[in-house]
Order: structure tokens, then C-alpha cells, then sequence
């Protein structure tokens, strides 16, 4: 089931947001990255940079979450500390956050700008390394530059 009204993101101490206002918050922020795009995944909106997915939005059994990859260590720190937190199931170095368990929208952005950073470096470092590797390849089938 896609976002919708029903679900609530509580900011403690504040006011109460829909899944649809999370949604656009996450929009929002998401496509304003540079190379971003979103599309449905399993009836989520599910969040891109170039073709690898870095955050997703969505309900569940009838409750809104955020998924996002970290780096290992500190999703293993959340897991240990913060019970707020669940390895999402298909993915080991993704998390799961569920809305009403957020302590802010603050929160939220800092993983989702984290797991955004975590994909950019980690396609960067495949461009330098295919980079890198094209002259040896070139050379060992006597094309010459």
C-alpha cells in the first residue's frame, strides 16, 4: 500500500504529520539532490540516485517507515542502542525507521542526506576504479592511445 493520509510522522513536542506531508518532505528533499529520481517499489516511493536506490518512504501493516542504507558501523551502533531502529530484511546495511517513532524531521533528513552520500561515494569510486582499469585493458588488446 502506497503512502497516504492515515499514517502519522509525530515531531515530539510539535505537531502531527501525515505520511502524504512526509512523502513530500521526503520528495522534496530527495529530488533536490543532484541525479535523483523516484519510482514505486513494492508500493513505496522509493528513492534513487542514478539507478541505485538510497531511501524509500511507505506503509507497511499500516505503518508508515523510512528505509535508508548506512555505513555498516553505524547501523550496527543503531541497532545496539537505539531500539527505534530494524535491519530492514532484504537488505543488511539498511535500516528501518517508522514514522511515529521519529524523534524529528531533522532525524529523518540527516540518515536519508547519509545513505544519499553512502551511494554517490560508493558509484564515484566504481567510475575511478572502470577509469583506471580502461588503459590496461586497451593495452592487453594491443589497442594503442
Amino acid at each position: 500500500m502506497a503512502c497516504n493520509a492515515e499514517c502519522d510522522l509525530r515531531e515530539r513536542g510539535s505537531h502531527v504529520l501525515t505520511t502524504q506531508i512526509a512523502l513530500e518532505k521526503m520528495r522534496e528533499l530527495c529530488v533536490s539532490l543532484p541525479n535523483t529520481s523516484e519510482r514505486s517499489h513494492f508500493g513505496e516511493a522509493m528513492f534513487y540516485v542514478g539507478k541505485k536506490g538510497f531511501a524509500s518512504c511507505g506503509e507497511k501493516d499500516g505503518a508508515c517507515r523510512f528505509v535508508v542504507e548506512l555505513e555498516p558501523e553505524h547501523a550496527e551502533h543503531l541497532l545496539r542502542t537505539d531500539k527505534r531502529f530494524a535491519r530492514y530484511p532484504s537488505a543488511k546495511e539498511c535500516l528501518v525507521l517508522y514514522a511515529a517513532e521519529a524523534k524529528s524531521w531533522a532525524e529523518v533528513k540527516k540518515l536519508v542526506l547519509e545513505s544519499y552520500q553512502l551511494v554517490v561515494e560508493r558509484q564515484r569510486a566504481k567510475q575511478v576504479a572502470r577509469k583506471k582499469a580502461t588503459p590496461a585493458k586497451r593495452r592487453a588488446r594491443g589497442v594503442v592511445s
